[in-house]
């Protein structure tokens, strides 16, 4: 697994995963989300986007953004110098093989080296068994908050 940085070229498949009804179900409109994405992508220096590749083919979306600039939302009781991650498979026949396991792995990976935070946090929907289980394999332990988060170790 590798992660790639999301550029222009990348929204037509951003608009196609956010449609597949998987995506769909835990993450709400995708116009809503493209148009953010758009927004930040252009503008906002708090947040970044990646592709996560397996064997130099695209299978999923993570993004990680400063808890303490985003919007108002659970995440903004994390604690300081905290980094929140977002992420999901694209495609529904890519789900199961351990794809988003990777991906958050990689990412905490990336934050880990870059120094980049201290705390990296995620609030998947609980009914999303798949992802609450990928954070639990990657470290991540539930709060009182309803947060998941990991502790980023240098």
């Amino acid at each position: 697994m590798r992660l790639r940085k999301l550029d222009r070229n990348d929204f037509p498949l951003m608009e196609k995963w956010l449609a597949n009804d998987h995506v769909a179900a835990f993450l709400g409109d995708a116009d809503e989300w493209l148009e953010e994405m758009r927004d930040n992508f252009a503008n906002a220096r708090w947040i970044s986007y990646y592709i996560g590749e397996q064997d130099d083919r695209p299978v999923g979306f993570i993004q990680h953004y400063e808890t303490s600039s985003a919007p108002v939302g659970i995440w903004t009781q994390a604690p300081k110098f905290s980094l929140g991650i977002d992420f999901f498979i694209g495609e529904e026949q890519d789900l199961g093989k351990g794809y988003a396991t990777a991906m958050v792995g990689v990412m905490k990976k990336k934050l880990r080296f870059e120094g980049l935070c201290k705390y990296v946090v995620a609030d998947p929907d609980k009914s999303n068994r798949a992802s609450v289980r990928v954070l639990e394999k990657n470290g991540f332990i539930l709060q009182p908050s309803g947060l998941y988060l990991i502790e980023i170790d240098f």
